[in-house]
């Protein structure tokens, strides 16, 4: 599985963030950091998916990411699939 900031759903990742945080304030920015888009060569295209990138918000987004997609899911899939030890990088 790879996930990288440039293919991250912008409303899972605002669900994921949802779950943990409150401030609407907080949230309103985040949501304006995902739609902020890329300009280049003086040209601006708006984004659907993914993180702006060199944003600082950025890796903090993909790691919440990662944790509701991937590390949960590996959770459960060892309790109730996997068998022996089972070792999880990411």
């Amino acid at each position: 599985m790879v996930v990288s900031f440039d293919n991250m759903n912008h409303e899972w990742i605002m669900k994921f963030v949802e779950h943990r945080v409150a401030d609407h304030r907080v949230l309103r920015l985040i949501r304006k950091w995902l739609k902020a888009g890329v300009s280049e060569d003086g040209e601006w295209s708006e984004t659907k998916v993914g993180t702006p990138p060199g944003a600082v918000i950025s890796p903090l987004l993909a790691n919440v990411y990662l944790h509701y997609v991937f590390d949960l899911w590996a959770e459960v899939w060892r309790e109730k699939v996997a068998q022996g030890d089972m070792i999880v990088v990411r």
